[in-house]
């Protein structure tokens, strides 16, 4: 059940307009802000068109009794846009949850206010809300200055970019075969081409895909559609980060899934980072080069270093000649770069191939990791084998977990004691100019304890010397 305590959050003036026209006692008012915060966040992140699907049980212990009641009043007042119902199964479908959105019209962060939220029990599968230095890492971000007018121009202008020539649509998808995912049921299976292309023409539906590495085809009822409510909801997304860092309204929460830390810094793309300064000073960073694939070495090599239970897997495994190349480049820093020179692609193809080991299904047959397969056959077969004996989605949850333990877990702590000022974002350890040579060194020795004897790079993030475009 909700706990009673508040948390300050950032609501659109718009919004906040609209709740108080309601009526609503303060105790279900605070329930409003928070459903309306917690959708819109939770589906500018991990929606392409802002449909969040959440079933009952979801919403039964995100937000109790008060919450279910205060929702059905935002539906009724137009706040909050919902699907007719719930999905039945039937015998030859699944069923599916209901999907719920915020109207967009009352989404403009530009003019927003900052109001108290009831505190929500996050749920075992979303965040944890407090762990171990949560109020240093708040404190840190809090001393962030974020160039607003800045920054806002820059995400309209990147939001721009978002246009239908940056996707492949229907036949213009060569992949011969395509992993397909279906928002309305929040599911994903793999096609042939053929499958794929032959069962939207029958259902009157079209395939839309990045052209960025390593993309999923999603099944829509209109493409540019799908492209404008993409370019949108990430405009959205941006505007609301940046102004609540502005406010200085803050959320510094650790995924149960794979233990990362998630905040503002982590949903803002690099290119921000200029607008940002911490105490007047540019911002520098220091981050592990191909961590995926460094860790997956030092985990084959290595795996009684880490205390994941399925470390277990890799102990006893004799490793191979090609195997062990690939723990040398990674653990270099030169493993895009090794399959650039043995292949002859270009670095963007290279990465295609490389990832198609770790995110990829056990049995996926795409012409990347066919191409892997040639080069490294014994480190595809590991690969697949612990997908299908933890799922698919594992190899690269263990991964993300063992990056959180060395850098939140080991690193973090080692900062604080330094009096250091730093933030994180995933595996990269954001500092100050002055403090860059210690973190690096901070940074090396721990993952050294681990195994991981990787590169490192360094970099200056905020570049204020750079021109600000």
């Amino acid at each position: 059940m909700p706990r009673k305590s508040t948390t300050p959050t950032l609501v659109p003036t718009a919004t906040v307009d609209a709740l108080n026209t309601l009526g609503l006692p303060p105790n279900e008012l605070r329930y409003a802000y928070t459903i309306v915060d917690d959708f819109t966040r939770k589906a500018l992140y991990k929606t392409q068109d802002g449909w969040l699907r959440l079933n009952r049980a979801y919403l039964e212990q995100a937000y109790g009794h008060i919450g279910r009641k205060v929702l059905i009043k935002l539906h009724k007042a137009g706040i909050v846009e919902a699907t007719k119902d719930y999905r039945v199964p039937t015998d030859t479908e699944t069923g599916y949850p209901k999907g719920y959105r915020v109207n967009r019209a009352l989404l403009n962060y530009c003019e927003s206010q900052v109001v108290d939220a009831t505190s929500t029990q996050a749920l075992p599968e979303d965040e944890i809300e407090a762990f171990a230095n949560q109020e240093v890492t708040l404190a840190h971000l809090r001393e962030l200055t974020i160039d607003k007018a800045g920054a806002c121009a820059h995400a309209a202008r990147r939001a721009a970019t978002i246009t239908l020539e940056k996707y492949y649509v229907d036949d213009a998808i060569a992949n011969p075969y395509i992993e397909v995912y279906d928002a309305r049921t929040g599911n994903s299976w793999w096609w042939s081409n053929e499958q794929a292309i032959n069962f939207c023409r029958e259902k009157g539906k079209q395939l839309v895909m990045s052209k960025r590495i390593g993309s999923v085809a999603h099944l829509v009822n209109n493409a540019a559609q799908f492209v404008e409510d993409r370019r949108t909801y990430c405009l959205k997304n941006w505007l609301r980060t940046l102004n609540r860092m502005h406010a200085q309204v803050y959320r510094a929460t650790r995924n149960t899934t794979n233990t990362r830390l998630d905040t503002e810094l982590t949903s803002l793309p690099k290119d921000f980072f200029n607008y940002v300064t911490v105490q007047g000073e540019g911002i520098y960073g220091v981050d592990i080069a191909n961590a995926q694939f460094a860790i997956l070495a030092a985990l084959l090599r290595n795996p009684e270093a880490f205390a994941a239970s399925e470390a277990r897997f890799f102990e006893g495994l004799v490793l191979d000649e090609q195997t062990n190349s690939f723990i040398d480049a990674a653990l270099s820093g030169s493993f895009y770069e090794r399959l650039v020179e043995l292949f002859g692609v270009a670095r963007d193809k290279a990465k295609t191939m490389a990832f198609a080991c770790i995110f990829s299904s056990a049995n996926t047959r795409t012409e990347a990791k066919a191409k892997l397969r040639e080069l490294f056959p014994q480190l595809v077969k590991i690969t697949d084998d612990f997908k299908r004996a933890h799922g698919d989605k594992q190899l690269a949850i263990l991964l993300q977990r063992i990056e959180a333990q060395i850098v939140l877990d080991n690193v973090v702590p080692k900062l604080i004691k330094a009096n250091i000022w730093f933030a994180t974002k995933h595996d990269s350890v954001l500092c100050k100019q002055h403090d860059l040579a210690q973190v690096t060194n901070i940074l090396h020795e721990t993952l050294a304890a681990f195994g991981v004897a990787c590169a490192l790079r360094e970099e200056n993030v905020t570049n204020l010397e750079a021109p600000r475009v």
